[in-house]
């Protein structure tokens, strides 16, 4: 094991001169940022959408494993702790694991083959990320960085925050975030009610509300109040709406209604529509009216 740990420090130091690729979940963040602060090393974040087909090569990567789309090309070293478990050399596309870890998140792979020690407010803030990645909710933290986190959910810019305040021990930062983002979390909740009062009937078994797009709480609350309405109706349309038009329409099903029917005839009407069966999207633009009309043309075919 001892030598294992040795090994995998070794790897991941000759590679200390390229970057770390991660993903952008808290876990990733903070798995990021232990290894930044161990290496020196620049960190991307990059999209979900950037990531198929991304070439990487000389590059340190957290939970990016090649499922995900990418091309490794030359040597890469991968931290995961789902479909890898510890810290993995690739040669191109040929994977031998350096050391094999159990670990309840990749932060905690950081943390164990650098021996960092964290002060008490760090390992806080660890074993919260490692409960949210695991799904489970058991303290006030957990909730309150989770719910912070989904409020910026798109910003890569909160990000770059977070791992600073990773690779500057800042740990307190991460609290008064967690309790600013609890806050306003309920006005979110307060958002997502409104929200459903909106929905209306748009076609059979479909329902939509619009959300301003300029409103911080009810963007964040728009995927939370289609999931609940998704409960009640087999197909949920959610438009946003911005200066005056609808700008674009989320769809989801709960309800094994398969979608891509929509999105296509939606692509006939010359509109940037696709998903999966279950979940996807429609770049609008046009006036309300017209939207809904045709959104409701769409889903006649369903």
């Amino acid at each position: 094991m001892e030598s294992g740990l040795r090994e995998a420090r070794e790897a991941l130091a000759e590679l200390s001169s390229g970057k770390v690729v991660s993903d952008g979940d808290l876990d990733g963040i903070l798995a990021s940022g232990l290894l930044s602060r161990a290496l020196n090393v620049d960190v991307e974040f990059p999209s979900p959408g950037e990531l198929r087909g991304l070439r990487v090569e000389g590059c340190i990567l957290v939970e990016l494993p090649p499922s995900k789309g990418l091309e490794y090309r030359g040597r890469n070293i991968l931290l995961d702790h789902h479909e890898y478990s510890g810290v993995v050399v690739f040669e191109g596309s040929e994977a031998a694991v350096e050391y094999r870890a159990e670990a309840g998140c990749v932060a905690d792979i950081a943390v164990e083959v650098f021996e960092l020690e964290l002060p008490a407010e760090g390992l806080e803030v660890l074993e919260a990320v490692r409960r949210i990645d695991q799904g489970r909710y058991e303290s006030w933290l957990d909730r309150a960085l989770h719910r912070a986190y989904r409020l910026e959910i798109a910003s890569k810019e909160m990000r770059y925050r977070l791992l600073e305040w990773v690779r500057s021990g800042s740990w307190s930062r991460f609290m008064e975030w967690a309790r600013s983002g609890d806050e306003r979390w309920r006005l979110v909740e307060e958002a997502v009610r409104e929200l459903k009062l909106r929905a209306r009937e748009l076609a059979r078994g479909a329902v939509y509300f619009t959300y301003d797009g300029e409103s911080w709480a009810e963007k964040a609350a728009m995927r939370e109040a289609m999931l609940q309405l998704e409960e009640e109706h087999p197909v949920v349309v959610a438009v946003e709406v911005k200066e005056g038009k609808a700008a674009k329409a989320s769809l989801a099903t709960k309800a094994g209604v398969d979608l891509q029917p929509a999105f296509a005839r939606l692509r006939e009407m010359g509109y940037s529509a696709g998903g999966r069966s279950s979940v996807g999207g429609a770049q609008l633009g046009v006036e309300l009216e017209k939207a809904l009309k045709d959104i409701k043309e769409a889903l006649a075919l369903l």
